[in-house]
C-alpha cells in the first residue's frame, strides 16, 4: 500500500505542474503567436519565422553535424577489449559524394571548414561525434573546433549534445547511466567545457541540458542518448519555452512524434510506447544488458506531450534537430499536421508548423545547414489573423514568398558555380559562400533577384517567334540589371574574387545587348544569335 501511495504522489507531483504549464502555454500563444514556414532539401532547410508586429528582425545560420563516429588509430590496449568492433566498423567508410573510401575524422574537418566558410552563427553537434569514449579523439575534436571554427577572426560558437556512442563502452558490466555519468565527466568534459551552453554559466553548467540564445533564437539541448527523459529535463524544457523566443530543440535520438513514426530506419525512437526489452535487437551484439521490461517512464511521455504542445503555431518551438538513425527524415511535430486525408489541406500546410529534422550522418559527409529568418508581421497582417480567410491568405502569401526566396538563392548559387567552372554539386554551395562572404552574403545578393520576372521572360520566349524572343531578352535584361548593379557594388567594396569578376564581365557585356539587340537572328530549332 505504501509503494502504491508513493507512486501516486510522485505521479501527481509531475502532472500538476505539467497541467499548469499547459495553461500558461495557451495564454502565451494567444497573446504572442509564433508562426514558422519551412522549405527543405536533403541537407538544408530554410525557415521563415513570423512574430507579432514590432518584433525585431534577424537572420542567422545553423550548421548541424551528427554521427561523425570518430576514433583514432591505433587503439590503446584498454580500448581493444571494449571498442574493436566499432573502431573497425567506422575506420573507413564510403563517401556519399563519390563512393570513395574516406576516414570520418577527415570528413569532420571538412564539415567544420564548410561551416566556417558559410559564416554560420552556431554549429550544432547532435551526438555520436565519437565512436566510443576515446580521450585522444575527444581532444582532437575539441581542438579542431576551437582552432578551425572561425570566421573573420572571431570564433563561431558550437553546441554539443552527447549521443549514446560518445559514452558507451561495449562489454562493460556497468549500467548505462553509470557509463554516461563517468565519461561525460571525464573524456567528454573538454567538449562540454567549450560548448556555448557552458560558457559563462558558472555553477549552472549541466550535462543533461543546455540553452544558448543568439540573435533572437533560443537553442535548447536535451540529452536523450539513453532514450529517456528525466523529470529535471522536462522541467528545464518547460521553463525554456516560457521565455517565449523562437526555439530550436537539439537531441540525439529522434522523438517519436507524430505517433507511428517509430521505428525509423529500424531504430526505436525516444518516447516510443513500445520501447523496452522486447524491441532491443542490439543488446547481445553490444554486450550489454537489455533495455528494461517496463519501457518508457512518465517523464518521457510527458516530455513528448510537452514538445507537441509547444510546437508552433501553438508554442515557440519551431524545429527539432536530431540524428542517430543514419538517415535523413523530416516530419511535422504537431499531431494534427500528420493526420489528415484532405490533399488540399496537406499541400497548403506542408511547410507550416514545427518540423523534426533528422540529418544524415557526418561520417560520410552528411550534414544539414539551416537558414532562419525572423521577421514581424505587418500591422494589417497581424490584425487580419483574427479572420480565417485573411489568415489563410497570409499563409499562402508567405509560402509563395519563401518559395521565391529559395528560387532566387538557387539561381545565385547556380550562376556563381557556372562562372567558377564548378560542376560538382556538393561544391556549389561552398563556392557561392566563398564568393559572397557566407550564407548571409548569398542571401543579400539573392534579394536582388525576382524569379517571377525571370520566369516571365523565359515564358515569353517560348512563343518561339522573333518578336517574342526579342521581348524575352529585353525582359530578362531588365530582371537581371539589379543583379549587375550588385556585382559592381561588391567589386568596389572589396578586392574582387575571380568568380565575381567573371560574373561582372559576363553581365556587363551581355545585358546591354539583350536590352536592345540590334541584329537578332532566330530560326526555330536551328539558330538563335544576337549580334552587335
Amino acid at each position: 500500500m505504501g509503494d502504491v501511495q508513493h507512486s501516486w504522489i510522485s505521479s501527481a507531483a509531475q502532472l500538476l505542474p505539467h497541467w499548469c504549464w499547459l495553461q500558461a502555454l495557451r495564454m502565451y500563444s494567444w497573446l504572442w503567436p509564433i508562426q514558422v514556414h519551412h522549405h527543405w532539401s536533403e541537407t538544408s532547410a530554410s525557415l521563415v519565422v513570423l512574430l507579432p508586429t514590432g518584433s525585431p528582425a534577424s537572420s542567422l545560420g545553423l550548421f548541424q553535424i551528427t554521427d561523425a563516429h570518430i576514433s583514432k588509430s591505433p587503439l590503446q590496449p584498454e580500448e581493444i577489449r571494449y571498442a574493436s568492433r566499432m573502431h573497425q566498423a567506422f575506420e573507413t567508410v564510403a563517401s556519399r559524394t563519390n563512393g570513395s573510401f574516406v576516414r570520418p575524422a577527415g570528413i569532420f574537418r571538412e564539415l567544420v571548414d564548410l561551416a566556417a566558410l558559410a559564416v554560420v552563427d552556431v554549429a550544432i553537434l547532435s551526438g555520436d561525434i565519437l565512436n566510443f569514449p576515446q580521450a585522444h579523439a575527444a581532444l582532437w575534436v575539441t581542438q579542431t573546433l576551437n582552432s578551425s571554427l572561425h570566421t573573420g577572426g572571431r570564433p563561431i560558437p558550437f553546441l554539443y549534445c552527447a549521443g549514446n556512442h560518445d559514452w558507451f563502452y561495449e562489454g562493460s558490466q556497468a549500467e548505462q547511466w553509470q557509463l554516461q555519468r563517468e565519461w561525460r565527466q571525464t573524456t567528454l568534459h573538454p567538449l562540454y567545457a567549450s560548448s556555448a551552453s557552458w560558457q559563462n554559466r558558472g555553477a549552472h553548467q549541466r550535462f543533461d541540458v543546455g540553452a544558448f540564445e543568439v540573435r533572437g533564437l533560443l537553442l535548447v539541448v536535451i540529452d536523450n542518448s539513453r532514450y529517456q527523459i528525466t523529470a529535471d529535463q522536462l522541467s528545464f524544457f518547460q521553463a525554456q519555452t516560457l521565455r517565449w523566443l523562437p526555439m530550436v530543440l537539439v537531441v540525439h535520438v529522434p522523438l517519436s512524434v507524430p505517433q507511428g513514426l517509430s521505428p525509423l530506419n529500424g531504430f526505436p525512437l525516444c518516447g516510443d510506447p513500445a520501447w523496452g526489452a522486447s524491441v532491443d535487437r542490439w543488446w547481445q551484439m553490444e554486450r550489454r544488458r537489455p533495455w528494461p521490461e517496463t519501457g518508457s517512464g512518465q517523464s518521457t511521455a510527458l516530455f513528448l506531450e510537452a514538445v507537441q504542445a509547444a510546437a508552433s503555431p501553438r508554442g515557440p518551438l519551431i524545429a527539432v534537430l536530431a540524428g542517430h538513425v543514419h538517415q535523413q527524415h523530416v516530419s511535422p511535430i504537431h499531431p494534427e499536421a500528420a493526420h489528415t486525408d484532405d490533399i488540399h489541406t496537406v499541400e497548403a500546410n506542408l511547410g507550416w508548423g514545427a518540423k523534426q529534422y533528422v540529418s544524415l550522418p557526418a561520417f560520410n559527409g552528411g550534414h544539414r545547414i539551416l537558414q532562419v529568418q525572423i521577421q514581424a508581421k505587418e500591422a494589417h497582417q497581424h490584425e487580419s489573423t483574427r479572420h480565417t480567410t485573411d489568415e489563410e491568405a497570409l499563409r499562402q502569401r508567405v509560402g509563395r514568398l519563401h518559395h521565391a526566396q529559395q528560387q532566387a538563392r538557387s539561381f545565385v548559387m547556380g550562376i556563381t558555380a557556372k562562372a567558377s567552372g564548378v560542376s560538382d554539386q556538393p561544391r556549389v554551395a561552398a563556392v557561392a559562400w566563398q564568393s559572397w562572404g557566407g550564407m548571409n552574403g548569398v542571401e543579400h545578393v539573392a534579394r536582388k533577384v525576382d524569379p517571377s520576372r525571370i520566369m516571365l521572360a523565359l515564358e515569353t520566349m517560348l512563343y518561339r517567334t522573333e518578336v517574342s524572343i526579342r521581348h524575352g531578352f529585353q525582359a530578362l535584361a531588365m530582371a537581371l540589371t539589379p543583379l549587375l548593379e550588385q556585382f559592381m557594388l561588391v567589386e568596389s567594396l572589396k578586392p574582387a574574387k575571380r568568380t565575381v569578376e567573371a560574373l561582372l564581365v559576363l553581365f556587363s557585356s551581355a545585358l546591354p545587348i539583350w536590352a536592345d539587340p540590334p541584329q537578332l537572328v532566330y530560326q526555330p530549332g536551328e539558330e538563335l544569335s544576337l549580334k552587335h
